[in-house]
């Protein structure tokens, strides 16, 4: 079949950070680009690209975004990080040679003001203190919106609003939110063709009760919106979760399932371990 081209290498470069051209030979292709024959499957956890072989006309992309991560940890009841969004999409007729750019979004991370990677960002967690999440990359009718802070002397920010990408978590008086997933995206040129939108971050968690939001689930509808912050028994309010990113399908999906950023805990300390993190998005390529 043949080799990626430099065009497919560009479109996958395009939006991503740190792309490095030094694998490419001099003709501009990939030396060690797999071989692919009809019928396959491929799953991809990095961003890429896939062309249709030889005697296959149909290709079903099963996408998931990247998961919102969840509160520090407590020493018996650590949460642990969410998944993103489920989206899947069936191509028939599809000419043989078409090429398809993929982009995958990461976790969110905990305690993190830095926006997870993908097709379109997540949200970063907002600063302490009681600073509000960042929204999620991209525009959606679907995504979900960011939870209120909890209310206290020190009030908790409230989290982000999920775009495709999911929201970061709102944060509390003494900690930074958590991060929303990015969104997985396949498209056909400038086409986009599926977007499984990104799990939104959790609000920062007090060490006493103010516990903070659950992130919003993707593709999850109306619970796509981020839950609110606690009070503490320390005037201390929970960050909001942010909400969660919506999904796409050219001309309808398969089928969407919904998943977010769980609640963070009240921690009996202020880590974060990778436990808390969001899950990293991929895509399943099925051909024949």
């Amino acid at each position: 079949m043949p080799r990626w081209s430099m065009a497919s290498v560009v479109l996958a470069a395009c939006g991503r950070i740190g792309f490095d051209p030094s694998g490419l030979t001099p003709d501009g292709l990939f030396p060690d680009a797999p071989a692919v024959t009809c019928p396959g499957q491929l799953t991809y956890t990095a961003a890429g690209s896939f062309q249709l072989p030889e005697g296959c006309s149909t290709v079903v992309f099963e996408t998931s975004g990247g998961g919102g991560a969840a509160g520090a940890s407590n020493l018996t009841t650590a949460s642990a990080g969410g998944n993103g969004g489920h989206a899947t999409l069936t191509l028939v007729g599809e000419p043989a040679g078409t090429t398809y750019t993929i982009e995958i979004g990461l976790g969110g991370t905990c305690g993190s003001v830095t926006a997870a990677a993908g097709g379109f960002a997540g949200g970063a967690g907002g600063a302490d203190p009681s600073g509000a999440g960042t929204a999620g990359a991209g525009s959606s009718s679907s995504s979900g919106t960011g939870g209120p802070g909890g209310v206290g002397v020190l009030p908790g920010g409230k989290g982000g609003d999920g775009g495709y990408g999911g929201g970061g978590g709102g944060g509390n008086g003494a900690n930074p939110g958590n991060g929303g997933g990015g969104a997985t995206t396949v498209s056909r040129g400038m086409t986009a063709l599926v977007i499984a939108g990104g799990g939104g971050g959790a609000g920062a968690s007090d060490t006493s009760s103010g516990k903070g939001g659950a992130g919003g689930a993707g593709c999850g509808g109306t619970a796509a919106t981020g839950g609110a912050g606690g009070l503490s028994i320390t005037f201390i309010g929970g960050g909001g979760g942010g909400g969660g990113g919506g999904c796409f399908c050219l001309n309808g999906c398969d089928e969407t399932s919904a998943t977010g950023g769980l609640a963070g805990a009240v921690g009996a300390t202020n880590s974060c371990t990778s436990a808390q993190d969001g899950a990293a998005g991929s895509v399943v390529v099925t051909y024949n």
